[in-house]
């Protein structure tokens, strides 16, 4: 995966934001883990992801969407579980904070699911395509 030393740089600074915990350390062991086998896939880092390390999913989706890369946080998404209150709330966030037009796809494809409307709803100076995703039913 090309992407994956954005990935752990990211990682990195997104861990110095939260306090020690066991989730902190779970995150580490799987960053450890995607850090030794530069040859992984997306579909191989989110299954990893979810089988082995489901319980800190936010923390490791909290470091994707800080990389800030269209791409990976799109790619992203493709393995969040928004039905969950923690994983939707790192994507809340990232609607609150993100380039609407650098991540216009993202925002786009998250305005097709219910549990992130209100906060799309809510966000000013959306580009067009966002907009009307909103509006479809």
């Amino acid at each position: 995966m090309n992407e994956l030393s954005t990935i752990l740089n990211a990682w990195q600074q997104v861990r110095s934001s939260f306090a020690f915990s066991p989730q902190q350390e779970r995150a580490d062991e799987f960053f450890a883990d995607v850090a030794s086998r530069s040859d992984i896939s997306w579909e191989e880092l989110g299954r990893e992801a979810r089988e082995d390390y489901g319980d800190v999913a936010p923390e490791i989706l909290s470091a994707l969407l800080a990389t800030d890369n269209p791409l990976i946080v799109l790619n992203s998404l493709r393995f969040a579980r928004l039905e969950d209150a923690r994983e939707a709330e790192v994507f809340q966030k990232f609607i609150r904070n993100a380039d609407p037009q650098k991540h216009e796809v993202t925002l786009a494809t998250l305005a097709d699911m219910p549990e992130m409307k209100a906060e799309l709803k809510a966000r000013r100076n959306l580009p067009k395509s966002v907009l009307a995703a909103l509006k479809k039913k």
